[in-house]
């Protein structure tokens, strides 16, 4: 009999560095899934490229955005313009692309994490539960983003 390893599920609470948010007493968070195997496979390998009148085109953009959009949910303690900011592809239309770059990144690394990795994210991420309602921060600072 093989070994049986643990499947990678659940969600990650992750609170991002952007904007010194970590020394925010509302932090900014949102939570985060690991991708699967497959997953991480076809980002990386179904990259096609066309040759168009304007020149080379690419789907990376759109798969990128599917995986970005499929491993982030309930952003909490963002407001841009006024409004809060909840979802990923709300997050996207923001412009704020280094929040986004950083939960793209810990979305790869928690990919990355062992199993015993994930359950310290687990265990460190569950006494954030109760912070999640509160005001959300207003972001003004880092407008490039």
């Amino acid at each position: 009999m093989g070994k049986d390893y643990a499947a990678v599920e659940g969600w990650i609470i992750f609170i991002p560095e952007f904007d010194d948010n970590r020394d925010d007493p509302d932090p900014i968070t949102a939570e985060i899934k690991p991708m699967t195997v497959r997953e991480a496979q076809r980002r990386g390998g179904n990259v096609t490229a066309k040759n168009t009148r304007d020149g080379i085109r690419t789907n990376a953009v759109d798969i990128r955005q599917q995986t970005f959009c499929g491993h982030v949910r309930n952003i909490c303690h963002l407001r841009v313009g006024g409004k809060d900011i909840t979802t990923p592809e709300e997050l996207l239309d923001t412009g704020l692309n280094a929040l986004v770059d950083e939960l793209d990144a810990a979305i790869t690394d928690a990919s990355r994490l062992s199993e015993g990795d994930l359950k310290n994210c687990k265990v460190q991420s569950d006494g954030l539960v109760g912070r999640t309602a509160g005001t959300a921060g207003i972001v003004v600072k880092n407008s490039k983003g």
